[in-house]
């Protein structure tokens, strides 16, 4: 998802879709989902993205020799997690992950190596989130039915209404509200706006295979809001306005034999003033790594 405010900007990374935010795509001074030229537009689906892990300790999956259907029907797919995505610019995302498979740390590195952000999920008994830690910042958390409310420092930060599935249809905070739509399972249709001001529109389209988070424990609402990660299928397209600019991100993927995004390639265009299509000369391929837990 992409997300701008100061909200979001604190607690929920991501473009995706998104959040993420290693999912920048820098030229020339543009920048890609996380950024762009004239807004500071944080992702869903990233995060955001996407998106917590060591580079010698993540693996590919073996495309060699699981091609044998005898291998491939003794493993379990669903017990195999993200562990990393890498864009070619050297930045990237890692992730950490408790004994219930569910994310704890979200980690993005820059170019050279060093931390730019974390954040840090915590869970209760219940298995409901209770605390973000991002960065330096720390926002309790509370679940009364579908309603969840962020505190800071005591006082009510943001409150997000969830559907019957868990996912997140509403936030509302003092400057800033987004509103979620959905179309099997996948987030369709993306609106935030400043109070008072202008608003962000973004419509979303799928591929037909697994999103990396397809199997995840962790709540799709974190998923979606918190980092902007796709939860069902990988988005192959987003498209609306970013404050007063047009884009239109396309995404292709090669997968796996469970089908699983292994990379993805980004291509971005934006309408000039005259409403006509340009491409930004912007690409981006980011690389997933997995393990079998």
């Amino acid at each position: 998802m992409l997300h701008k405010s100061k909200f979001v900007s604190e607690l929920a990374v991501a473009s995706s879709s998104e959040a993420m935010e290693a999912d920048t795509i820098s030229k020339n001074g543009r920048s890609s989902k996380s950024q762009m030229s004239r807004g500071n537009i944080l992702s869903f689906f990233m995060i955001i993205i996407a998106s917590c892990i060591v580079f010698c300790g993540c693996e590919f999956f073996d495309n060699d020799n699981d091609n044998d259907d005898d291998d491939k029907k003794n493993v379990d797919e669903s017990n195999y997690l993200l562990m990393e995505m890498t864009n070619d610019d050297k930045s990237c995302i890692k992730f950490e992950y408790d004994n219930q498979n569910r994310i704890t740390k979200v980690t993005n590195y820059n170019q050279e190596g060093d931390i730019s952000s974390a954040r840090v999920f915590v869970y209760n008994n219940a298995g409901e989130l209770a605390s973000q830690i991002v960065d330096n910042f720390t926002y309790t958390c509370t679940k009364n039915g579908n309603k969840i409310t962020f505190y800071s420092g005591g006082e009510i930060y943001v409150v997000i209404d969830l559907n019957a599935e868990g996912l997140p249809i509403k936030m509302d905070s003092d400057y800033y509200f987004i509103e979620y739509k959905y179309m099997n399972g996948n987030v369709s249709e993306f609106r935030g706006c400043w109070k008072e001001s202008s608003c962000d529109n973004l419509t979303y389209t799928y591929d037909d295979k697994k999103s990396p988070f397809y199997y995840s424990k962790t709540p799709k609402w974190v998923l979606v809001y918190c980092l902007g990660y796709d939860i069902k299928n990988n988005t192959n397209k987003h498209s609306g306005n970013v404050e007063y600019d047009y884009y239109t991100y396309t995404y292709s993927y090669t997968y796996n034999e469970f089908g699983f995004p292994l990379t993805r390639t980004t291509t971005v265009k934006v309408m000039d003033l005259y409403d006509n299509e340009v491409d930004l000369g912007i690409t981006e391929t980011r690389t997933y790594k997995y393990e079998q837990k």
